[in-house]
């Protein structure tokens, strides 16, 4: 080899050397990292369960369910099974997603099933509306959600877009129902993009059919507990829109959990905070927000990000509860142990 001494050759063969077990102590630590554990300590149990049919509609609490990819579906013996955010409103126009920030109404929407095929749609001083599932040369909508991304749904027909616009509208006829499909969603999409970046342990099967970031929310009692007596008047679980509410742990260890099981084999991972907006305010019995923003701004007395890189990206929104992805199915129940691994 003309012109390389020996020397040379040594020091870069030295340096591939050290280059490569870098390179395997990485990918290994990386591994175990990502491995599911195999020990587990029991930190609480399962005190409520709930699932959003209709997003930004009416909870619906639930004593079982299937926690898959998705999120949590509920099943009933020949019955359609409701699945988390399932179903969306949007609009007709447009095709943007539409929410309780536009329409608080929609926290008062039941959703229920009727047969195998049917679902029924109930409101306050409205007439019920039974609507198929299962749509004659169904309509895909490609629809935009509240931060642009785009995903697709099938409409669910003129006469359930009629009763919505009806009642959130009061008779402008612009709002559709939607009824969500299994189409992926990325984290290189906009704006999950940004997301993943900060927020590692984020994976494609996290982001759920319409969830808003991921699949499942994990809630802590004693951190709304700690929550409420700092507020002039306690506010329940449901301003805050939870699956899983576990009862047992201190008040607000749950930011620092990393693997989350759930009875005998559902695996969660905690992938990010969930850091909150104004919807919080808003009474879910009643839809109607609380006096002066009370809720959110308490909770920006003490619960901001710390993290730099994390504070830039999700600025002064508080956190409250954990956003976290599926890495096991499994069925939980009501009075299920939870553990951390």
């Amino acid at each position: 080899m003309t012109g390389v001494s020996k020397e040379t050759i040594v020091v870069l063969g030295a340096g591939a050397t050290v280059a490569l077990i870098a390179a395997t102590t990485w990918y290994q630590y990386a591994k175990r990292k990502n491995r599911i554990p195999d020990k587990w300590m029991e930190v609480g149990t399962v005190g409520d369960l709930w699932i959003y049919p209709l997003k930004s509609g009416r909870a619906m609490e639930v004593e079982e369910a299937e926690c898959t990819e998705t999120g949590l579906i509920y099943h009933e013996e020949n019955k359609f099974s409701l699945k988390d955010r399932g179903l969306l409103v949007y609009r007709g126009d447009n095709k943007e997603q539409r929410n309780a920030k536009n329409y608080s109404r929609l926290l008062l929407i039941t959703v229920t099933t009727v047969n195998e095929k049917e679902i029924k749609l109930e409101a306050p001083n409205m007439s019920p509306l039974i609507t198929k599932t299962l749509i004659e040369n169904p309509q895909l909508v490609a629809c935009t959600l509240h931060q642009g991304e785009r995903q697709q749904c099938v409409d669910c027909g003129d006469e359930a877009a009629k009763w919505i616009s009806q009642y959130c509208a009061e008779g402008d006829f612009t709002l559709r129902l939607g009824l969500g499909v299994r189409s992926k969603r990325s984290i290189n999409s906009e704006p999950m993009k940004s997301l993943a970046k900060v927020y590692k342990k984020m994976q494609n099967e996290d982001l759920g059919i319409f969830s808003d970031i991921c699949s499942y929310l994990i809630f802590n009692q004693a951190s709304l507990e700690d929550l409420n007596k700092r507020l002039p008047a306690d506010v329940s679980p449901l301003n805050f829109r939870p699956n899983i509410v576990v009862e047992g742990p201190e008040a607000y260890v749950e930011d620092d959990w990393d693997w989350i099981k759930i009875g005998k084999d559902a695996i969660f991972r905690n992938v990010k905070p969930c850091t909150r907006c104004t919807l919080i305010n808003f009474d879910p019995k009643t839809a109607v927000p609380v006096p002066e923003r009370r809720v959110l701004k308490k909770l920006q007395e003490y619960r901001l990000i710390r993290e730099e890189r994390k504070r830039e990206l999700e600025g002064n929104a508080p956190a409250m509860g954990v956003y976290a992805g599926i890495r096991k199915p499994g069925q939980i129940k009501l009075g299920d142990k939870v553990y951390i691994g």
